[in-house]
Parts: C-alpha cells; structure tokens; sequence
C-alpha cells in the first residue's frame, strides 16, 4: 500500500506531536486497553472519533487482516482500481492480490475536506453524497465475494463496487476476499 503507517507504541490512539522517539511520553495502557475492551464497533465509535478509539479499532482490524493473510499485505501485487463518477477525483482505490488467492481491496476518500465543508461533526460523507461514484473490480478479481473487514459485513460480489453502499458505515474500507 502506498505510504507506510508510523506508530511507536503509546500512539495508538492520536498523537499530535512529532514522530521523534525525544517525544515520547508515559503511555496510559488502561486507556489503550478500555478503548479496544468497550464492546463498541469501529462504526459506532465513529461520533466520538476525536478520543482516539476509531484509529485504536481500525488499526487492530487491519492487523487481524493481516494475520490472516500475511503474503497479501507483505508481498502482495498492487493493482490501482478505476474509480468512475461524478467523485472521482475524491477516491484512492487498489487492490493487492497474492498467489494463494486472496485479495484486498482498499477505498478511501481523498481531498474528503474540500467535500465535508467546515463545521462537519463526524469525518464522513451521507452515503447519497457519494450519487454514481464506484470502484471498478478488473474482471480477473469481478467474481470474488468480499468481507469488509471493518464494518464486520459481506458485500457480496460484482465487477464494482458503489461508493454510497461501501462507504454507508464508514469513512474508509477495507475488504477481503479468500
């Protein structure tokens, strides 16, 4: 995946200072421990995103992905995805793909500040703000039934993927296909 994540631990939640190890301070575990422990999903966490426990979730999330999947996120083949409709200039989307089968598709927003406007409560678009906006699957990866593995559901199978159905939980997705 384009980019790579920085976090020492104690930033699991957010930490908004200077990745220098000079910044570190005495980490509050039982926080760390109470924001993963409150039995809520990454979903409904997401009114309260400024606490921190929307990225505690998301992160663990993605990493019991790829536990599942070492090959795919480590040495995975990425293939950008075509992204079609009025928002398109407002989507980041790709695949990884290993040689066991297994595949990754991740959406995202993009410049999604210039789309909320100011005063927005939560980080998110309305799913119908997103119209006729969707993810092209290229047709070797179209049959493949995925799992968003963020929101905890199926999504079925297709050659694309709607932006107001995948995005209608949260901001961002990560699906799975074995």
């Amino acid at each position: 995946a384009p980019g790579v994540p920085d976090i020492y631990q104690g930033t699991e939640l957010y930490d908004l200072s200077l990745v220098d190890p000079d910044n570190r301070r005495k980490i509050d575990f039982a926080a760390r421990q109470r924001a993963m422990e409150d039995g809520e999903t990454i979903a409904a966490s997401l009114p309260h995103w400024r606490d921190g426990r929307v990225k505690a979730k998301l992160t663990a999330a993605a990493l019991k992905a790829r536990i599942r999947a070492p090959d795919l996120f480590t040495k995975g083949r990425y293939i950008p995805l075509e992204v079609t409709g009025a928002k398109v200039d407002h989507v980041v989307a790709f695949a990884r793909t290993d040689n066991e089968g297994h595949v990754a598709v991740t959406i995202a927003p993009r410049l999604a500040l210039q789309l909320l406007g100011e005063g927005a409560e939560i980080p998110m678009l309305e799913a119908a703000e997103w119209g006729d906006t969707a993810v092209r699957l290229p047709s070797h990866l179209a049959g493949a039934r995925f799992e968003d593995i963020l929101a905890s559901r199926e999504v079925g199978s297709g050659a694309s993927f709607k932006l107001a159905d995948i995005l209608s939980e949260l901001p961002v997705a990560l699906l799975l296909a074995d």
